[in-house]
C-alpha cells in the first residue's frame, strides 16, 4: 500500500475501537436507547458513527429530522450494560453553525473489558443545499435523494456504501475494506475516491475524478474530464462521455496498476496521444487509433486528450 493511500485511512485507526467485539464471555446484560428529534437547518451537517447503520435522506421541510435507535449486549449483566450504552449513545449537538450526530461524545474512548454486541441506526433527512460530512466505523451508509450543489464526504472503516439516485456537486468517499456503489442523478463536479481493499462501482459522471485502491477493483462511467487512477492488485475500467475537453491534449487520462487489468472506453471521435508500457502484460487498441508499438509499449499519435497508462503485469486495453 502506498503512503498517500496510509494516510487516507486514518479514519480506520482512529475507529478502531468500535471494531472489535470480545471473542469469549456471556452476553448477559442487554440495554438500549432511543432518539426521535428535529433541529433547525445548520449551515454544515456532521455524522459519525461507531458500529450503527447511518441512512441520509432529504428533508422536505427546513429542519433536520433525526431518529436513532442503540441496542448494547454486554457481558455483566445488565447493570453493565446500562452503564456502557452511555459511552455509545446517539448524541445531538450544535457546533456553531455546524449541526452534528454523534454516536459517542467527542473525545470519550470506549474501553471496555468485558464481551459485547452491539448494533444499531442512524436515520437523518436534511434539507438540501446543506453539505454533509458521514463516517462509521463498522456502520453501512445508505443515501438517496437530490441534496443540492453541495460538497459531501463519506468515510467507512469496514462498513458498505450504497450511494444511489443522489444529487450533488462534489463528492469525495474513503474507504479501509467497505464497498461503495455510487450512482448519481447528474454529473460531479469532482470525485475523489481511496480505498484500502474495498471496490468502487461508480455511474452518473463526473468532471474531474481521481480514485485509487490497494487491492479493490475501480469501476468507473461516465468521466468528462481530467482522470487520474492508480491500484495496487485490482483492476481499474473507466467509460469516458463524449465531451469537448477530451479533444484538448491538455486533458490527462493517467492510469496505474501493479498486478490488475486497466481498461479505458475513450469516445468515438478522440484520437489520444501519450504512452502506454507495461512490464509483462498485453496492449490491445481500438481499430485506426494512431500508435507506434514496440513490444509491450506504446506511443500514441494522436492529438487529443493525452494517455499515461503503466502497468508491471495487469493488460492494457483502449476501446472506443
Amino acid at each position: 500500500m502506498t503512503t498517500s493511500t496510509l494516510r487516507s485511512f486514518a479514519l480506520a485507526a482512529f475507529l478502531a475501537p468500535a471494531l472489535m467485539l470480545a471473542a469469549c464471555g456471556v452476553l448477559d446484560g442487554k440495554a438500549e436507547r432511543h432518539l426521535v428529534t428535529t433541529e433547525p437547518a445548520p449551515a454544515s451537517l456532521e455524522i459519525s458513527s461507531r458500529f450503527c447503520d447511518v441512512t441520509l435522506g432529504v428533508a422536505t421541510t427546513n429542519e433536520v429530522a433525526i431518529d436513532a435507535s442503540v441496542f448494547l449486549e454486554t457481558s455483566g449483566g445488565n447493570e453493565t450494560a446500562e452503564r456502557e450504552i452511555e459511552f455509545v449513545n446517539v448524541f445531538v449537538k450544535r457546533d456553531g453553525d455546524k449541526l452534528i450526530v454523534r454516536q459517542g461524545e467527542e473525545g470519550q474512548n470506549w474501553s471496555f473489558k468485558g464481551s459485547y454486541s452491539g448494533r444499531g441506526k442512524i436515520v437523518v433527512n436534511v434539507p438540501a443545499n446543506v453539505p454533509v460530512s458521514v463516517s462509521t466505523a463498522s456502520g453501512d451508509v445508505t443515501a438517496k435523494g437530490d441534496f443540492g450543489a453541495i460538497n459531501a464526504t463519506f468515510a467507512s472503516a469496514s462498513g458498505d456504501m450504497s450511494l444511489r439516485d443522489i444529487g450533488l456537486g462534489s463528492l469525495t468517499v474513503r474507504t479501509a475494506s467497505g464497498d461503495a456503489t455510487i450512482k448519481t442523478l447528474r454529473p460531479v463536479t469532482t470525485l475523489n475516491w481511496a480505498a484500502a481493499s474495498g471496490d468502487l462501482q461508480f455511474a452518473g459522471g463526473a468532471s474531474t475524478t481521481r480514485a485509487e485502491s490497494a487491492s479493490g477493483d475501480i469501476h468507473i462511467e461516465g468521466v468528462t474530464g481530467d482522470f487520474t487512477g492508480s491500484a495496487a492488485s485490482g483492476d481499474l475500467f473507466v467509460a469516458f462521455l463524449p465531451n469537448a475537453a477530451f479533444l484538448n491534449p491538455g486533458t490527462r487520462l493517467k492510469a496505474s496498476t501493479a498486478s490488475g487489468d486497466v481498461t479505458f472506453v475513450v469516445p468515438a471521435d478522440v484520437n489520444p496521444g501519450g504512452t502506454i508500457s507495461t512490464a509483462s502484460g498485453s496492449i490491445s487498441l481500438a481499430p485506426g487509433m494512431a500508435a507506434d508499438v514496440a513490444r509491450r509499449n506504446a506511443t500514441l499519435k494522436g492529438a487529443n486528450a493525452t494517455v499515461e497508462i503503466s502497468t508491471a503485469s495487469g493488460d492494457v486495453t483502449l476501446k472506443r
